[in-house]
């Protein structure tokens, strides 16, 4: 006898343990919390003859939603029970006024991953869903298309990271010519609003706003011209195993050409590695210019992500 059911706090623990048993086979990390409650979570089980076999989230924003994951048991694969699954999370959305279902891209929700053929480095969540994967092949023959819009997923060991001569030559060039790299000092620079008003990126404005509200706000990078700034990246912190952590990178248009991206971005790889970071991950869509600053930098393409999608 088959039953589905929605999750509740007595079973997280139950659920845990599946997940974390399920997903040894995938890139996925293991879990020692509940992720996948949210307010506006769907947390289904799939139960065969009183035995767990099969676990599902979705999330609902709006006339969005997401599928975070369909997980079964490795016995009862490949035998409709992940469409069963799959389908009664869709008709939950759709019964919500849910139009359209985004995989995972902007989920709140967050799947942490290992990367490949590293000691248990990880990234804290997938972007989308991992290219040519199972989850891929899944989603496909069950209605959901490819948007062919991909997110790279990049990765550098920083045990014998430097900074090579080039770049320190092209850094002191653009400081002769006044743009400099700096530690953000709040009593000196001016013009964050600015910078994030021509990048058109309230995201990053956040992160920084909300990094500054701190009792003891984490370093930031800054490249000033007469004290006006007019790129930045940051902030400086380590999270997890030792991972560096990147919130993004940003230059103003009238000094873009002088390879200050890549100045400002070696920077920040160098300070995280000066305070103890081990690694650093982060992902970029795969048209994305900033991509070649990585690359340039040392990273490495270790994963490719497909945003799929599926109207209701």
């Amino acid at each position: 006898m088959k039953n589905i059911v929605k999750v509740n706090k007595e079973n997280y623990q139950a659920i845990i343990n599946f997940y974390n048993n399920e997903i040894k086979d995938t890139i996925y990390k293991e879990i020692d919390s509940f992720i996948f409650e949210n307010e506006a979570s769907i947390n289904l089980a799939l139960y065969l003859e009183g035995e767990l076999i099969g676990f599902a989230n979705g999330v609902k924003n709006n006339e969005l939603g997401y599928i975070t994951c369909v997980v079964i048991k490795k016995n009862f694969r490949r035998k409709g029970y992940g469409t069963l699954l799959l389908n009664e999370l869709e008709n939950i959305l759709r019964e919500s006024n849910v139009k359209k279902i985004r995989e995972i891209f902007f989920n709140p929700i967050n799947l942490p991953w290992y990367i490949p053929n590293t000691n248990f480095h990880m990234h804290p969540g997938v972007p989308a869903v991992q290219l040519n994967s199972s989850w891929y092949n899944f989603l496909l023959k069950n209605g959901y298309i490819d948007e062919k819009n991909y997110q790279n997923g990049y990765y550098l060991n920083l045990d014998d990271f430097i900074v090579n001569e080039a770049i320190k030559a092209n850094e002191q060039r653009n400081k002769e010519n006044g743009l400099e790299v700096l530690f953000y000092d709040k009593n000196k620079h001016f013009g964050f609003t600015e910078l994030f008003t021509d990048l058109r990126n309230p995201t990053w404005h956040r992160v920084v706003l909300n990094n500054l509200e701190k009792k003891d706000p984490l370093k930031m990078l800054v490249i000033v011209r007469n004290n006006e700034i007019l790129g930045w990246t940051g902030p400086l912190d380590i999270t997890g195993n030792g991972r560096g952590y990147f919130a993004g990178i940003g230059i103003k248009k009238e000094i873009e050409g002088n390879g200050l991206g890549t100045v400002l971005f070696n920077r920040l790889v160098m300070e995280l590695k000066n305070i103890g970071a081990k690694y650093m991950t982060l992902f970029t869509g795969e048209n994305n210019k900033a991509k070649y600053i990585y690359l340039k930098t040392g990273f490495k393409e270790v994963e490719k992500f497909a945003i799929m999608y599926k109207e209701l």
